[in-house]
């Protein structure tokens, strides 16, 4: 089993996020990267390097077979195109939170990186952050006008009392839903 990753992207105004549901997640209220970097839906669509060509391929990539897309290599096309290899984990019918203009996801092992930079590349201007479990690391990033900041390991502490650099002002951070409580509440940016 994965270490997970719990993940928070904010929204600058009320509008900026109402837009991107409506606009990316079609009025949806459960966030999937597919909104952003869509899987191919047919094998002519796909890149060559992730089809499979027979039997021996698939169980060369470790992948049983999917009766729908017997061809795809999911896996792969996962960790290159989203950065990790499933896609946003929700519990529950909604990852919102309208009142902190929002998203709270899970992804395994890391962040899905490519698609926040896929996000500024389109010009939507949020900020994130991302922790994986058991302190093990954590980061975030800001995205500006189509440019993406991110840091990584740059949070030293998680009590309120500590010393945050002059240089790099803060923002408070909320916390996640219960049950996630190892997640960093400061951003240095």
């Amino acid at each position: 089993m994965p270490n997970w990753c719990y993940n928070k992207i904010t929204f600058p105004t009320k509008e900026a996020y109402l837009d991107f549901i409506e606009r990316y997640g079609k009025g949806s209220r459960k966030f999937s990267y597919q909104w952003i970097i869509p899987e191919p839906k047919t094998q002519e669509e796909c890149e060559e390097k992730y089809i499979l060509h027979n039997d021996e391929e698939r169980k060369a990539a470790h992948l049983g077979k999917d009766e729908k897309t017997p061809w795809f290599n999911w896996y792969e096309w996962h960790c290159d195109k989203w950065g990790c290899k499933w896609d946003a984990c929700i519990y529950g019918e909604d990852s919102f939170d309208d009142a902190q203009l929002s998203i709270f996801f899970d992804s395994p092992w890391c962040e899905p990186r490519k698609v926040y930079e896929k996000m500024a590349e389109l010009g939507i201007d949020f900020s994130y952050t991302w922790a994986i479990e058991g302190d093990q690391a954590s980061g975030g990033g800001k995205s500006e006008n189509g440019n993406l900041s991110c840091y990584e390991d740059e949070i030293e502490c998680v009590d309120e009392d500590c010393d945050l650099p002059d240089d790099e002002p803060s923002q408070p951070f909320d916390g996640l839903p219960a049950g996630n409580g190892d997640f960093p509440k400061y951003i240095p940016f």
